[in-house]
């Protein structure tokens, strides 16, 4: 048990690079959401894409 905690490996990538990537999801997501939805889509993609690019970044083992 104690064997498999040492050897998780996280923190792949910084802070910056994270405010960075959920900047760059919001506006890309606002941006697909207004093409597709008018204001109401450029409103939820740019909740949405957040959220998105945060379960794609966890599950790949960004943090």
């Amino acid at each position: 048990m104690d064997s498999e905690l040492t050897d998780a490996v996280g923190g792949r990538n910084t802070w910056q690079q994270n405010v960075s990537g959920v900047a760059g999801a919001a506006a890309g997501g606002a941006a697909l959401g207004a093409v597709v939805g008018g204001p109401a889509g450029a409103f939820l993609g740019a909740h949405y894409g957040p959220i998105l690019w945060t379960a794609v970044t966890g599950f790949t083992g960004g943090f």
